[in-house]
């Protein structure tokens, strides 16, 4: 609710609710907040007042830079987690066989993107996705495998 009366304040309003209008939007990453702070550092007279805003853009724009950069390490986390787990299940088929069958690790990366997809199609309901992704990737797996000339 601030930033929206801060955006609307930014319209119109005398300097000093201005300069507290700027402040109030300075810590926010709303794209409404930054939008409205660029559409009036380029609208704005004042030079004091456009200096603030510019400055609160720049906070914004470091805000979006940090996350982004948290974003992405999280992203390559998860992807090298499921690398790792594919390697762990190619390296018990090796310990156990002796030999590198590319098939198994077919089969474990089958199964892992079964279960990645499904996740993504249910972003907001990650405890039940997980429920129905494991079940999932083991008959999509299981399926994979069954020879196609089945009568």
């Amino acid at each position: 609710m601030a930033v929206a009366l801060a955006i609307d304040t930014l319209s119109h309003g005398d300097p000093a609710s201005l300069s507290d209008a700027i402040d109030t939007l300075s810590g926010s990453l709303e794209p409404r907040a930054r939008n409205a702070l660029m559409q009036f550092s380029d609208a704005s007279d004042n030079d004091s007042l456009k200096a603030q805003a510019d400055a609160a853009l720049v906070t914004i724009d470091q805000k979006i830079k940090f996350y982004k950069g948290l974003e992405t390490l999280y992203f390559g986390l998860s992807l090298g987690s499921v690398l790792v787990l594919a390697a762990i299940g190619l390296a018990i088929t090796f310990g156990v066989m002796g030999v590198i069958n590319m098939a198994h690790g077919e089969l474990i990366m089958i199964g892992a993107y079964t279960t990645f997809v499904i996740q993504q199609l249910m972003p907001d309901h990650i405890g039940l996705s997980i429920l129905v992704s494991i079940p999932a990737a083991f008959i999509v797996s299981v399926w994979s495998v069954l020879p196609s000339n089945v009568e």
